[in-house]
């Protein structure tokens, strides 16, 4: 039934007219030569690698399974990736594991990135997983509304139900993670080096374009504990409508600029715009700067802000 729902739920998507004149935001960086190649994605190879994915994700090695993140939402853009999290028995983990790499493979043949989160029973009750108490309260979702195969939370276990403490721990691991981005970035001296490092961080899965969408989450996750339309466009609109982070407000719309100008750059080449080597790499490494800068300062003033209120909480509940 899951299956069903869910291709259903993509047909009625597709044929309501996604065209590739979207806004690309929200997603990978590429090289110039990448964009003039064409060894980015399209529209249709999106399309192949989620019929290919639904498919797989029937086969009786993945004992609970689902897609998520953009395809899954259908807010997808040419600079996205695939989300996929399956959980398998351990007799069952290698021909599971195989079966991964084959899509993954598959995806990258299609330019595409495909995120997969593979767990056996054991390492998901464990809490061996990158999963916290809001993916868990999203993975319900996704079952109350017949897109998962089987029960994905009933396995993963998660550090615990007080969803604020995991969005505080989250902003400090992407504060790290961000930290050292930033200091691989400063040390770029030549275009060369610039490929190299785009080329890696679109190997490790880092999007430094599409840090504030999951900043502006996670802090409408801390406010209202509970789901949310978490959809790119509407959880950013929502929360630029919230008094108690107006203070945020003015760099999430920067980096928003920010990424709206790089796709304008990106679409500019594709166009074949007259986008030449020194301004597409100039231009870049621009906004890539202007973007790291302002995320670092972004998620420490938050870890300050939300830090010091879980503080108060917790010494209120004390006494």
């Amino acid at each position: 039934m899951w299956r069903e729902a869910t291709l259903k739920d993509w047909k009625t998507f597709v044929s309501g007219g996604y065209t590739l004149n979207r806004r690309n935001l929200m997603g990978y960086l590429y090289t110039l030569d990448d964009i003039r190649q064409e060894r980015i994605p399209r529209t249709e190879d999106y399309v192949h690698m989620y019929g290919v994915l639904e498919a797989a994700l029937e086969e009786p090695h993945f004992l609970a399974a689902s897609l998520f993140g953009s395809l899954r939402r259908g807010d997808w853009t040419l600079r996205s990736d695939v989300d996929v999290m399956a959980v398998t028995r351990q007799a069952d983990h290698a021909i599971a594991q195989e079966h991964i790499k084959l899509l993954e493979g598959e995806a990258r043949r299609r330019h595409i990135r495909l995120s997969a989160h593979l767990h056996t029973v054991a390492e998901a009750r464990r809490g061996e997983h990158p999963f916290d108490s809001s993916h868990r309260l999203t993975m319900r979702e996704l079952v109350a509304e017949g897109l998962a195969k089987g029960v994905p939370h009933q396995w993963y276990l998660c550090p615990g139900q007080d969803i604020r403490p995991d969005m505080l721990r989250r902003l400090c691991r992407v504060l790290e993670a961000t930290s050292g981005t930033t200091h691989r970035f400063n040390k770029i001296k030549d275009d060369r080096e610039l490929d190299a490092w785009i080329q890696q961080e679109w190997a490790k899965g880092d999007r430094p374009m599409r840090l504030y969408i999951g900043f502006v989450r996670w802090l409408m996750w801390w406010e209202h504990q509970s789901p949310f339309p978490d959809g790119k466009e509407e959880v950013v609109e929502a929360f630029m409508k919230e008094p108690e982070f107006s203070d945020f407000h003015e760099e999430v719309d920067e980096l928003r600029a920010l990424d709206a100008q790089y796709d304008d750059l990106f679409e500019a080449v594709r166009n074949d715009d007259g986008i030449d080597q020194p301004l597409y790499q100039q231009s870049t490494r621009n906004i890539i700067s202007r973007v790291l800068h302002t995320s670092v300062g972004l998620l420490s003033r938050a870890i300050g802000r939300l830090g010091s209120l879980l503080s108060q909480t917790t010494s209120q509940v004390a006494a």
